[in-house]
């Protein structure tokens, strides 16, 4: 049994804890993806609210970072298409720093870089770390921060060029 496997019922299963009511609705792969959405319906004092879970397959929990930047800036592309700006993003992991970390460090480089035009990836590390001590813990997660922003300039670059050409 896997670690989500663990919280999380699978889909038409059912789980109760203290008058909370989690059933799993729908599994819905990602054609050529590194992740997948699970959709669940939680039952509380006889209101449902639905609610949707995206699992990333591409950092297994023997792996120190993602298999690659591109996969994981699919997933924070993907994330960011799916969720309305106002709507709450919950990002997990077993410790609260590892993976969780980096996707939040990433997600606010990525939003300077769209307000700013640009980014200091030490000042805003530098910045979360005053709240988590713990968050992005070695050279190599900086540089795949690093990497996926250049990849996601790149991105942007080459979207320019065919624009204007």
């Amino acid at each position: 049994m896997s670690e989500e496997e663990k919280y999380f019922p699978g889909e038409n299963e059912t789980k109760s804890i203290s008058g909370i009511r989690l059933t799993g609705v729908f599994c819905e792969p990602t054609d050529g993806s590194d992740f997948y959405t699970r959709s669940f319906d939680l039952n509380l004092n006889q209101k449902a609210h639905r609610f949707s879970q995206i699992v990333y397959t591409g950092w297994s929990q023997t792996m120190a970072l993602p298999q690659s930047p591109r996969s994981f800036m699919d997933l924070l592309r993907h994330v960011r298409n799916v969720t309305r700006s106002e709507a709450p993003i919950l990002v997990q992991c077993l410790n609260g720093t590892d993976k969780s970390g980096l996707f939040v460090i990433i997600w606010t480089l990525l939003e300077h870089v769209d307000i700013d035009g640009e980014v200091s990836i030490p000042r805003v590390v530098r910045h979360m770390r005053l709240r988590r001590k713990q968050i992005l813990p070695t050279f190599e997660q900086f540089k795949f921060c690093a990497d996926c922003i250049a990849l996601d300039d790149a991105n942007t670059y080459a979207n320019l060029q065919k624009m204007w050409s």
